[in-house]
């Protein structure tokens, strides 16, 4: 039976192994819920081999388990002997951290047993952005913060020195940083600028843009993207037209990534409709999944905010740049500005 409120302490040494033995994640209490998720991702998720796994009739025809398929999801597809039953060990590790996805808690909770249809295992890991994907990450996220500042700080440093880091931080700090200065608003917009870049280049890659322009398979995809040149008012050209021209692949330097920003602002509806259409129409369902999860991903708020965000922290930064080679070459007529 399982406890009626949340386990304060645990040996993480003793946990059950077999999914159908354990209580539910969320029955831990949050002190040790961590730390019984790092124990279970270190032991693995629990893989008999060489059992007798047992048949079930579906239809007059026998199907059982089969062990291969631990091969095809060695990171997460778990069995139970006692109930005859496959689990995922991320999704039970997780569990009520987001809304249900390919399966509900059929993988987390009650088991799967559906044995004469093997694709309900892909089914439930889904696309980039399912529950299950999420909660792989969230599994990744909980080992590597070991590695973290704040993991290091909370087991590495002693009790005093906490203490005297306490005394003037948070809640105690003397509340006078107000970040008023231009000089300092400056500099978070440039970090806020480079930070974002970093994302971007990271989430979409370079390759977004070659498929989007230099790699066009089919008439209509070209089509779109000569309209959204035409509306935009972008060319590919030379000198001062290249400021807002394509980035071409294999060029790497920020310059050329701000270019691409500032394209990816202006074409932004035109990005959205091909984009879409991929993820509709494209010939391969991987790629289907990728554009969908591109697609998802450049809808939210926080990405249109931080792509308008570091435009404009970079063309500030432009603009100071530019003034200061005139200043620098002697070629600065006088003006008045900000930046005289």
């Amino acid at each position: 039976p399982r406890p009626a409120k949340e386990k304060e302490e645990v040996d993480t040494s003793n946990l059950p192994p077999d999914p159908a033995n354990r209580i539910a994640i969320f029955q831990y209490s949050a002190k040790v819920r961590d730390d019984v998720r790092r124990a279970y991702l270190l032991r693995g998720p629990f893989q008999p081999t060489g059992h007798a796994f047992l048949q079930t009739d579906f239809s007059g025809v026998q199907r059982r388990f089969n062990e291969e398929w631990f091969k095809d999801h060695k990171s997460w597809l778990e069995y139970s002997t006692k109930e005859n039953a496959a689990f995922c060990l991320c999704c039970y590790l997780f569990q009520n951290e987001s809304l249900g996805h390919g399966g509900g808690d059929v993988f987390s909770t009650k088991g799967w047993k559906s044995w004469n249809n093997v694709k309900r295992l892909d089914i439930h890991v889904g696309g980039p952005s399912s529950t299950h994907n999420q909660n792989m990450k969230r599994c990744d996220d909980l080992m590597n913060q070991k590695q973290s500042i704040g993991a290091v700080l909370h087991k590495g440093t002693k009790k005093s020195n906490i203490d005297d880091v306490a005394a003037v931080a948070l809640k105690n700090a003397p509340q006078n940083l107000k970040l008023v200065s231009s000089t300092i608003q400056k500099h978070i917009v440039k970090a806020c600028a480079i930070e974002t870049v970093k994302a971007i280049i990271e989430d979409l890659g370079d390759e977004y843009f070659a498929i989007l322009v230099d790699e066009s398979r089919d008439e209509k995809q070209a089509k779109r993207v000569q309209t959204a040149l035409q509306n935009g008012e972008l060319e590919t050209g030379r000198g001062l037209n290249q400021e807002l021209g394509l980035k071409r692949a294999g060029d790497t330097r920020w310059g050329s990534h701000f270019s691409s920003l500032l394209n990816m602002i202006v074409m932004f509806p035109s990005v959205i409709e091909v984009v879409d259409d991929n993820a509709q129409n494209a010939s391969k369902a991987l790629d289907r999944i990728k554009a969908k999860g591109v697609l998802d991903a450049i809808q939210t708020f926080d990405f249109v905010f931080m792509m308008h965000l570091e435009g404009s922290g970079h063309c500030e930064c432009r603009v100071v740049s530019s003034h200061n080679q005139k200043k620098a070459t002697g070629n600065e007529k006088p003006r008045l500005g900000r930046y005289d």
